[in-house]
């Protein structure tokens, strides 16, 4: 489990350091109080595939800026006394360090990002280098220096529907995964809960590709055109039933969902913490928030949340836990409204 994370100079933070985390860790603040950026840190330093898919994946999965490499850096990279760095710290215990910079770019869009990674554990220290070469439209390749291995204490680390296909499993995988760990009635019963008359979930297939459907008593429709509503539960559905651990990244879970879809999408969220997955969850509902508090039953102490703000490139935090969480909604509900 991760327990801590301290970035300097990455995107809006100068610097800024998250302490305790616990199973479940919910982050609250306003627009631009840093908490992508949080997640952002997570994928570099933390997924099992290395610090160069990681930075590719940050920079991808933010739309609407052609190239986007030297927007990681705190304001570009152009301040050299800034260093650029995500340290993640684990319950194993161990530690890694990742420090990015720029290596190169060009006139037609290409941008290098270099990483030096060192890793802290019982075992002893390793180091690895990567870079992550873009192309115009933020289209990447990496490479690396040495094998990757996973941080231990993490395992796998992934975003769930990451806007971008980077990272984002055809949902019949999802499905066929989540199936062969048996969780078919979990999913499938959550989905009931909020799609009338739904009788069952099935892969078809259209010529030779397969295709998830929800199935009525007289008929199927795909799940990608049930709207998008649905469709988003089901994906963030299948894709806790389909974990067996790790770490679990989730922005905004609450967009396109009906209230009693969110309530779906809180029991799926406990019901995985309870399988030993930790979430780290951007949100702007106070109702979510309420769903994830009225699910917890005896688990409240796995649950904590991050009122976040940023000061002058400075990251401040008020941490709740627990019952305190009830009480922080009255402070935090002049941000989310």
């Amino acid at each position: 489990m991760i327990t801590s994370i301290e970035l300097h100079g990455i995107r809006g933070i100068r610097e800024g350091r998250l302490t305790h985390f616990t199973p479940l860790v919910i982050l609250v603040g306003r627009n631009g109080c840093g908490k992508s950026t949080i997640l952002d840190g997570m994928i570099v330093a933390g997924n099992q595939y290395g610090p160069g898919l990681g930075i590719g994946v940050a920079v991808k999965r933010h739309q609407g800026v052609r190239i986007g490499g030297p927007w990681l850096f705190w304001r570009l990279g152009t301040e050299p006394q800034i260093a650029h760095k995500v340290s993640l710290e684990t319950d194993s215990p161990s530690v890694r360090e990742s420090v990015l910079s720029k290596q190169q770019s060009s006139d037609n869009g290409e941008y290098v990002i270099s990483c030096a990674t060192n890793t802290r554990t019982s075992a002893g220290t390793s180091s690895l280098v990567t870079t992550t070469k873009f192309t115009i439209d933020n289209d990447f390749t990496f490479d690396t220096s040495a094998e990757v291995k996973p941080l231990p204490g993490i395992g796998e680390l992934r975003f769930i529907d990451v806007p971008s296909t980077i990272l984002r499993r055809p949902l019949h995988e999802l499905y066929s995964d989540a199936v062969s760990l048996g969780r078919r009635t979990e999913a499938k019963g959550i989905l009931a809960e909020v799609v009338p008359g739904l009788s069952d979930v099935e892969i078809l297939t259209e010529g030779d590709s397969p295709i998830v459907h929800l199935v009525f008593d007289t008929h199927s429709v795909p799940a990608a055109l049930a709207g998008d509503g649905i469709y988003s539960l089901l994906r963030i559905v299948l894709s806790i039933a389909a974990r067996q651990g790790g770490v679990v990244l989730i922005e905004e879970p609450e967009l396109h969902l009906h209230p009693g879809a969110m309530h779906q999408t809180a029991k799926a969220i406990w019901a995985a913490v309870r399988r030993g997955i930790q979430f780290f969850i951007t949100t702007h509902s106070l109702e979510f928030i309420d769903m994830l508090l009225a699910e917890s039953k005896s688990d409240l102490p796995k649950y904590s949340l991050y009122h976040l703000r940023l000061e002058n490139g400075q990251l401040l935090a008020s941490r709740s836990s627990g019952d305190d969480i009830a009480l922080a909604r009255g402070k935090i509900q002049d941000d989310l409204r």
